[in-house]
């Protein structure tokens, strides 16, 4: 009867191991693919919180000096504080997609300096910090627009730009030259930015279309691959086949009862060779597991932007 106990929570545990096992693979390798929409929400969702914080960010700047700490009150504290918890989520719902493509690392870079600019911020750092970071950030999020939206910013980053013009940081510069922005001048104020220059910028959309049609087709390609469907399957199945030969097999303890109740003793010290059904279920068990293990490698290996 103990026997039998054992032999039964021996298989259960085993088997529990295998399922924990598989999941683990099986998670850490096939990921979500998150469509271009859902990365434009992101995006826009961050530069939201961004602008949020910036605002109650200038009402203690305005008369501050750059080495001065840019203190908070509770209240504000407590709207920083929400604001990283929504940060936060995107920043886990990224870590856990697939990232096959250059748009999806972007946004998870942009992701982590909005809620780098919000640390700093809650923590009370100097002016000249936060207006670096906040600088950072703008810059990073316009290369995301010139190279994946077309050059087509909303409102809300508009007003991004105008509180980076307001820290000091011209827009004209080669930082966002190099980022894709370019400023339309008048024929008054040639070379300087004018009041609307913020109104006026537009990016430049040299690649951006050919930019934009590459990742669409990366991700239509990967999401529509036969071949990723079928390995998803076959990770999923065999993780199941092997848990289910697993349970199968019969308890080693098995052959230690019968070896002691052997008159001889001599196969006390001898480990039998598996035959016949014992053997066909170790053998099945190895199958599975490579077929699982090759399934995920090679899914992992689709997943890389070439």
């Amino acid at each position: 009867m103990i026997v039998a106990a054992s032999k039964s929570k021996s298989k259960w545990y085993a088997a529990l191991m295998i399922m924990v096992l598989a999941v683990v693979l099986a998670g850490c390798q096939i990921k979500p693919v998150l469509s271009k929409k859902t990365l434009n929400d992101y995006f826009n969702a961050d530069t939201q919180v961004l602008v949020n914080a910036r605002e109650i960010a200038d009402q203690k700047m305005s008369q501050a000096k750059d080495n001065n700490r840019i203190m908070l009150n509770q209240k504000e504290r407590k709207v920083i504080k929400k604001d990283r918890a929504r940060v936060a989520e995107i920043q886990q719902k990224l870590s856990k997609a697939k990232m096959i493509s250059d748009y999806p690392k972007s946004v998870q870079a942009y992701t982590q300096n909005v809620d780098r600019y919000l640390l700093l911020l809650e923590s009370g750092s100097p002016k000249k910090a936060l207006k670096q970071q906040f600088h950072k950030t703008s810059l990073i999020g316009t290369k995301i627009i010139a190279k994946h939206n077309n050059g087509k910013f909303t409102k809300t980053f508009r007003i991004v730009l105008a509180g980076d013009k307001l820290s000091g940081y011209k827009l004209t510069s080669k930082a966002y030259q190099n980022a894709g922005l370019s400023i339309k001048k008048n024929n008054k104020q040639k070379g300087k930015e004018n009041a609307s220059s913020v109104k006026s910028a537009r990016l430049l959309p040299a690649k951006n279309k050919n930019d934009m049609a590459q990742q669409k087709k990366k991700t239509a390609q990967y999401q529509h691959r036969p071949a990723v469907r079928i390995l998803e399957g076959m990770a999923s199945f065999s993780a199941v086949m092997v848990i289910l030969v697993v349970f199968l097999q019969p308890s080693k303890q098995d052959d230690s009862m019968s070896a002691l109740a052997d008159n001889s003793g001599a196969t006390l010290f001898t480990r039998p060779k598996p035959r016949g059904y014992t053997l066909f279920l170790l053998r099945s068990t190895e199958f599975w597991l490579l077929v699982m293990v090759g399934a995920l490698i090679y899914l992992e290996l689709l997943a890389k932007p070439r």
